[in-house]
C-alpha cells in the first residue's frame, strides 16, 4: 500500500514494527494468563471454559489492539479543506478639508465624494464597512458594520457639517486608520477607500500592512477651481485668499500615481461630474478577495483514528457483558466462600460435607443452605453462617419462625446489636401473638438472648472505660512532682517575705513610740498618691486622643494638597501641549 498518496494512510509509519512488538507481548501475556487460570480452576474446581468466556477474551484482545493501533494516527484520503468565507473589512475615508468645497466638481467635491461613497455601500454586498472623516487629523465616525440605513444616514448627516476648515493629512490619516481594523484580519484581506483631491502633498514612505487593498478616488479636475468660502446659513461671501492672493486648489494626479506604487495593490479613479465608477470599485476588490482565499486553500487528510477508537472501546465493553456469564460468576461465589471461609472438604460432620459438595458444584438449594448456616452457628462460626442467611434473603424465611430465630441469634453474636434488635422486635411482636407453648418458650429464649448480649457489650465497654481511667492516672501521677516544686517555690518565697515584714513591724513600733503623729502623715500620703495618679492617668489619655485626632485631620489635607499639585501639573501639560500644536506659521489651512 502507498502510504502517501493511497486512500489509507498512517501518519506514523516508521513506529509500525515498535506497535506489532508492543501487541504480540501484550496478547502473548493476556493467552498465558488465562491458560494458567483456567487449568487450576478446572484441576481443583472441575470446570471447563465455557464459549462466553473465550468470546469475552476475543473481544479483549481485539479492543486493546484497536486503541494501541489508532495511537498511530490513521489518516483517510486527501480533501480540499472548506474554508468559510468572512466578510471584507473595508474602511471608507472622506476629505473633510476646506479644499473639498471647491466647485469645479457639481454640486462640489465633498458632496460629490459622499455620493459615490453612498452609492458604494448599496453596491458592496458581503462588507463591514466602517466610515473615517480626516482633514489635519481622522476620526472614525462609525465602526465597522454591515447595517447599510446606519452607514446612510451617518454619511448625509456629514453634508450638514458647516464649519469645515483646516487641510488634509493624508500619510498620518491612512496609518491611523489601518489600526482600526480588528486583529482577525491581520491574516486576510483589509480595504481601504479614500476620497480626497490630494493636493500638495509632500512625498513621503507610506508604512502599513501588506494585506490591505487601497482604491484611490481623486476628485476635482486638473485645472481647479477657487474655494468659496459661505456663512453657516449657505450664502457665498468671498473666496479663500493666502497672502491677499486667490487659492485655486487643483487635483494632484502626480502625487496620487506616487501612493499608488507605495503599496503593492491599488488603483486609481479619477472622477467628474458625471462619473459613477462604484461597480468598477466593488469588482477590483473582489477580486483580489478571491485570488487571496485561492492562496489559502488547503488539501489536508481526515483523521480516522477516531473510529479505530470507538471499535475498541464497544469490542472492550461487549468483552465485560460476556464475562458476566453464569458460570462465571458462579466461580467468584466458590473463590470467595474458599478465601473468607477457610471451608475445607474434610469434615467430620457427614451432613455438611454432603451440603459442601453440593456448594461446590453449585446445585445446592436454598433449604440445604440453611441447614449448612444452621450448622455453622453448632460450630460458633457466626459469620459464615450469616453470609448464608443473607444469601438466602431474610425475606425468604421471615415466616419461618425457629430459623428467624437463629438469625436474629448469629446477628447478635457478630456484635451488631442495633439490626438484630431490629428484627427481634419484629419478631417479638409475632410470637407475643401466639399462645402455643413453642412459640412462648421461643419468645422467653429471644429475650434472654437480648439481655445476654446486652450485657456482654456493657462488659467490653466498662473494660476499655477502666484502661482510659488507667492512663489518666499515671499522666496525674506524672504531672505531680512539677506541682510540688511549684508549691515549695512558693512556701520559700512566703517566709523570706514574712522575714522582711517582722524586721519592718519592729522598727515601726519604736517609730510609733517616737512619732505617734506620723502615722497619720503616712496614712494621708498614700490617697495623694492614688488621686494624683488617676489625674496623670486621664491628661494621658486625653492628650492621646487629642493626637490621633490631628492625624485623622491631617491626612485629608495632605491628600488634597497633593490633588492641587496633580491638576496643576495636569494643567501644564495641556497647555505646553496646545502651545506646541498651534505655533506653527506656515501651515496650510485648506
Amino acid at each position: 500500500m502507498d502510504y502517501q498518496r493511497g486512500r489509507l494512510s498512517i501518519l506514523y509509519i516508521a513506529y509500525v514494527k515498535y506497535v506489532i512488538a508492543i501487541l504480540l507481548v501484550f496478547i502473548i501475556a493476556i493467552l498465558w494468563h488465562e491458560k494458567k487460570y483456567f487449568q487450576w480452576v478446572k484441576k481443583y474446581w472441575f470446570f471447563g471454559r465455557s464459549l462466553k468466556s473465550y468470546l469475552a477474551t476475543f473481544c479483549l484482545l481485539l479492543g486493546y489492539m484497536g486503541l494501541i493501533f489508532s495511537t498511530m494516527d490513521l489518516r483517510g484520503p486527501v480533501e480540499d479543506a472548506k474554508v468559510s468565507i468572512k466578510d471584507q473589512q473595508t474602511i471608507i475615508m472622506i476629505d473633510m478639508s476646506l479644499s473639498m468645497m471647491a466647485e469645479d466638481i457639481r454640486p462640489n467635491r465633498l458632496e460629490k465624494s459622499i455620493v459615490l461613497a453612498r452609492h458604494f455601500i448599496k453596491k458592496a454586498l458581503g462588507h463591514q464597512i466602517s466610515i473615517v472623516a480626516f482633514s489635519d487629523t481622522q476620526r472614525q465616525i462609525i465602526p465597522f458594520t454591515d447595517d447599510i440605513e446606519l452607514l446612510d444616514s451617518r454619511l448625509s448627516s456629514l453634508l450638514q457639517v458647516k464649519n469645515i476648515s483646516g487641510g488634509s493629512n493624508i500619510k498620518r490619516s491612512i496609518v491611523e486608520a489601518a489600526n482600526y481594523f480588528p486583529p482577525s484580519v491581520k491574516g486576510s484581506q483589509g480595504n481601504m477607500l479614500v476620497f480626497s483631491d490630494f493636493e500638495n502633498q509632500e512625498r513621503f514612505n507610506l508604512t502599513i500592512p501588506e494585506n490591505i487593498v487601497l482604491g484611490l478616488v481623486g476628485v476635482g479636475t486638473k485645472e481647479g477651481a477657487p474655494i468659496p468660502i459661505r456663512s453657516p446659513e449657505g450664502n457665498f461671501y468671498r473666496y479663500k485668499t493666502h497672502h491677499n492672493d486667490k487659492v485655486i486648489t487643483k487635483l494632484d494626479t502626480n502625487f496620487i500615481e506616487f501612493l499608488s506604487k507605495e503599496v503593492l495593490d491599488a488603483k486609481i479613479w479619477l472622477v467628474g461630474t458625471m462619473d459613477l465608477p462604484t461597480e468598477e470599485i466593488v469588482d477590483f476588490y473582489s477580486q483580489n478577495y478571491e485570488k487571496k482565499l485561492a492562496d489559502k486553500n488547503v488539501q489536508v487528510r481526515p483523521v480516522w483514528g477516531h473510529y479505530v477508537v470507538i471499535g475498541g472501546i464497544i469490542l472492550i465493553a461487549l468483552a465485560s457483558l460476556l464475562s458476566l456469564g453464569k458460570t462465571f460468576s458462579m466461580k467468584i461465589i466458590v473463590m470467595c466462600l474458599i478465601i473468607f471461609t477457610n471451608i475445607t472438604l474434610a469434615s467430620d460432620n457427614p451432613l455438611k460435607q454432603e451440603l459442601l459438595n453440593k456448594m461446590k458444584h453449585g446445585s445446592i438449594s436454598k433449604i440445604n443452605k440453611l441447614k449448612l448456616a444452621e450448622l455453622f452457628i453448632y460450630e460458633k462460626n457466626y459469620d459464615h453462617s450469616e453470609k448464608l442467611y443473607k444469601e438466602v434473603g431474610p425475606k425468604n424465611f421471615a415466616e419461618e419462625n425457629e430459623i428467624y430465630f437463629n438469625y436474629i441469634t448469629v446477628l447478635m453474636a457478630n456484635n451488631k446489636l442495633e439490626e438484630g434488635a431490629l428484627e427481634a422486635l419484629y419478631l417479638d411482636k409475632r410470637l407475643s401473638q401466639l399462645t402455643d407453648s413453642k412459640s412462648q418458650e421461643m419468645l422467653i429464649k429471644l429475650r434472654k438472648n437480648i439481655l445476654f448480649f446486652i450485657s456482654k457489650t456493657d462488659k467490653k465497654n466498662n473494660q476499655n472505660n477502666k484502661g482510659d481511667d488507667k492512663k489518666e492516672k499515671k499522666e496525674n501521677q506524672n504531672n505531680q512532682p512539677d506541682k510540688q516544686n511549684k508549691k515549695d517555690n512558693k512556701n520559700e518565697n512566703d517566709k523570706q517575705n514574712t522575714g522582711n515584714d517582722q524586721g519592718q513591724g519592729k522598727q515601726k513600733s519604736e517609730d510609733q513610740t517616737k512619732n505617734p503623729n506620723k502615722e497619720k502623715k503616712d496614712q494621708e500620703k498614700p490617697k495623694e498618691d492614688s488621686d494624683q495618679k488617676k489625674d496623670n492617668q486621664n491628661l494621658k489619655e486625653k492628650e492621646g486622643q487629642i493626637a490621633q485626632q490631628r492625624k485623622m485631620i491631617s491626612i485629608p489635607t495632605v491628600l488634597k494638597q497633593i490633588m492641587d499639585k496633580d491638576k496643576k501639573m495636569q494643567e501644564g501639560f495641556v497647555k505646553t501641549d496646545i502651545k506646541n500644536t498651534y505655533t506653527k506659521e506656515s501651515k496650510r489651512d485648506w
